[in-house]
């Protein structure tokens, strides 16, 4: 993967118990020296709602953080997106405003919403029994 190489994004799949993946994650816009960096995520309509997402998200942050040596990670989504929030909000992402009209969808311009967290917002160990099961992988090795 080039972007890794070249130390500004790294993708991987979720990939629920089932072991099939449902959708892909990713840190980009690493800037290793600020220690900063967005993460980004999307799954199959019929794989959203058990919790596979939000929980794949909060391990690839905490490798951010305790592997790599991240400061801070943020997302933005679509302020109508209320799934996508309650997802960042899960995966210990503090809400931090509204960029109005900020990004260009097929249905027009939308505010969207920021999101982010820094070094030690999230706990150390991660507590979703439901979804414990989930993990991630590189997308190389699919």
């Amino acid at each position: 993967m080039k972007s890794w190489k070249e130390e500004t994004a790294i993708g991987w799949a979720v990939v629920p118990p089932s072991g099939v993946p449902v959708g892909p994650l990713a840190l980009q816009q690493l800037n290793l020296p600020r220690g900063t960096g967005r993460t980004t995520r999307w799954l199959l309509r019929s794989s959203r709602g058990y919790g596979w997402g939000h929980c794949a998200r909060q391990r690839a942050a905490r490798w951010a953080f305790d592997d790599v040596g991240l400061h801070r990670l943020a997302l933005a989504h679509s302020a109508a997106n209320e799934a996508s929030c309650r997802s960042a909000l899960k995966a210990g992402l503090a809400a931090e405003g509204v960029r109005r009209s900020a990004e260009l969808h097929l249905d027009g311009w939308h505010d969207m919403h920021e999101h982010g967290c820094v070094q030690g917002d999230l706990p150390k160990q991660t507590r979703l029994m439901a979804v414990a099961d989930t993990t991630v992988i590189p997308t190389s090795a699919i």
